[in-house]
């Protein structure tokens, strides 16, 4: 993308009757680093939130940040875990199922 912009500026210049020489004098690398560097973190901050919705389910990502849960109404993964885990007599490791 750099070459061809470079080479787009160049032809527009020569078109105009500038050399190529005062083209690339005029070229700000500190522009074209910010640029760079925005890009970047644009690329970024896409693949990550890409990458969480892939991994929390289509959707999930959504649900997360948009959906109204009440706690006391929709319990976690570990409240279900431990209800699950206390409703069954010796389903805890450790615990026989005949005690002795």
């Amino acid at each position: 993308m750099f070459f061809a912009r470079l080479i787009e500026k160049g032809i527009e210049d020569w078109v105009h009757g500038k050399p190529f020489s005062e083209t690339v004098a005029n070229f700000s690398w500190h522009r074209f680093s910010a640029i760079q560097i925005w890009l970047f973190v644009l690329f970024l901050i896409y693949v990550t939130f890409s990458e969480l919705n892939q991994l929390l389910g289509e959707g999930g990502l959504y649900r997360l940040f948009f959906d109204q849960r009440s706690a006391e109404l929709n319990p976690g993964r570990g409240e279900r875990a431990k209800t699950l885990a206390s409703s069954r007599p010796g389903s805890i490791a450790g615990q026989s199922r005949n005690p002795p």
